[in-house]
């Protein structure tokens, strides 16, 4: 589409575009909507540790490597969102990129960027302080180079100041990029077999570049990393609930990917519009789909929001180019399409609501914590990023206790076993339950150890919704237990003997 042919389109169209713009912007400028989240402590704290030398001591994210957290720990959680913030900017800047080149059309290109940036899931890592948004950066510039790959006419045109063959650097640079978008989030090497075919039907030697490049990085990385790789893998599984229903889980995905592939499926009865090929249509929408596979055959329920945001990625131009299409067709397909908009709009805004509030408000505990701990407090938190990220490094991080911060060789039920014997022999001196992360462990403290030697010493009471934590439907508590003065005293004189 030519300059002036797009120019009439978007003034046509100013009055609804402005509106759609101005939501989007509008969902994202809140970035006090939450204190923070356990991810958001959990990236901190990780960032915190690595500039002190001491990253050794937490597990962070089962999908990253904890290197990536040292963007977040430059400040407070303000800070480290609007961090988020500035990412999501570039990430919506290369997926533009992306879409024009797969197009080569500007409209097109506009309205997937418009459509995506609407995307509940898009809206809420772009102001969450975790390496989720630095990993979809990451994938849509690797996205960004692919399609310059397939856009390439002239296989001897060079690297502007480089004498490189776009046809060789381009596959180097993706590489690279892939790489690290997948050692930020190791869910990104399910698309490492889908985009090396990919590209092979372009050029063989490209993909060989890519490949080699892609394995001999990730070899590399691996071996500096393995022992914690190793353990983060074997840890995938370790938070997924058995007595979850299925049709959840399905509606759960659904909820944010049913009316995109719809949009993008209607792709095919207008190609006759484009000069867009039926074999990208189902290879976007066929990608798009491989996040959802995984998510239902490993049941990673507490992750859809964190994991979805790649499909989206992918279906999203297709999106894009049916909603330019159908405003320049006949009025009727431009106000349902305009309606459709308003209405996706509508549905994100209410899951990014949903989301905001997924996890309860923790300033009263905070303020609790801050009020009668000192440097010499010993804590367990069930929670395991809420109490370390705000008193580290004023306590030190072995004065923490956690499942996530002991022998991480140790299976679980050895490490639940060494928190019940520290708090029944009187090592700590709170215990901070809240039930969402070890029910059973945290309602088996509060039946058989806390009631004989702790005391609570505040209550507060929550609701946690459905879209993050589609398995937990009630209200609940965070309790916060001191132990006895005499018990904290028996402690003293036996640590003397």
């Amino acid at each position: 589409m030519n300059e002036i042919n797009l120019k009439n389109v978007i003034l046509k169209n100013i009055w609804w575009l402005g509106i759609i713009v101005i939501a989007a912007v509008f969902f994202r400028v809140d970035m006090n909507y939450n204190n923070a989240f356990p991810l958001e402590n959990a990236a901190m704290l990780k960032g915190n540790l690595i500039l002190n030398s001491e990253g050794a001591n937490v597990l962070h994210d089962n999908y990253s490597l904890p290197f990536y957290s040292v963007f977040f720990s430059f400040g407070s959680l303000l800070v480290s969102r609007i961090t988020s913030l500035i990412l999501s900017i570039f990430m919506l800047f290369f997926f533009y990129k992306f879409a024009e080149r797969l197009f080569n059309d500007k409209s097109a290109a506009i309205f997937s960027v418009i459509f995506i940036a609407i995307e509940s899931p898009i809206i809420f890592l772009g102001k969450f302080a975790t390496v989720d948004i630095l990993s979809l950066t990451l994938f849509s510039t690797f996205l960004m180079v692919i399609a310059e790959i397939f856009s390439l006419e002239d296989r001897s045109k060079k690297v502007p100041f480089m004498n490189i063959p776009k046809l060789y650097f381009c596959p180097v640079t993706a590489s690279v990029l892939f790489t690290f978008a997948a050692f930020s989030n190791y869910i990104v090497f399910l698309y490492l077999i889908p985009a090396s075919i990919i590209i092979l039907l372009k050029d063989k030697k490209s993909a060989l570049y890519f490949v080699l490049t892609t394995l001999i990085l990730s070899i590399i990385i691996y071996i500096l990393s393995y022992q914690l790789i190793n353990n983060q893998l074997s840890n995938i599984y370790g938070n997924n609930i058995q007595d979850f229903k299925f049709s959840k889980l399905l509606i759960r995905i659904a909820e944010y990917l049913a009316i995109p592939i719809m949009i993008a499926y209607s792709t095919l009865q207008i190609l006759w519009k484009t000069d867009f090929r039926s074999s990208w249509v189902y290879t976007l929408i066929l990608s798009s789909l491989i996040i959802p596979l995984y998510i239902i055959i490993s049941d990673e329920v507490f992750n859809i929001f964190r994991l979805i945001p790649f499909s989206l990625i992918l279906i999203s131009p297709l999106c894009g180019l049916v909603i330019s299409k159908f405003i320049n067709i006949n009025p009727s397909y431009k106000y349902a399409t305009i309606f459709a908009i308003f209405f996706i709009t509508a549905v994100s805004y209410w899951q990014l609501t949903k989301l905001e509030t997924a996890y309860p408000q923790t300033d009263t505990v905070v303020k609790y914590c801050k009020e009668y701990f000192d440097k010499n407090t010993v804590v367990y938190s069930e929670d395991p990023y809420l109490i370390s990220n705000n008193f580290y490094p004023f306590i030190g991080i072995n004065n923490f206790k956690s499942l996530y911060y002991l022998d991480s060789k140790k299976n679980i039920a050895l490490r639940k076993q060494d928190i019940i014997n520290q708090i029944d022999n009187g090592m700590v001196d709170y215990v901070i339950l809240n039930g969402l992360f070890h029910k059973e462990l945290t309602d088996y403290l509060k039946e058989k150890i806390l009631k004989q030697k702790y005391m609570r010493v505040m209550t507060q009471e929550f609701t946690i919704n459905t879209l993050m934590y589609p398995l937990s439907e009630e209200e609940g508590t965070f309790d916060i237990y001191k132990i006895e003065p005499q018990y904290k005293l028996l402690r003293r004189f036996l640590a003397s003997k």
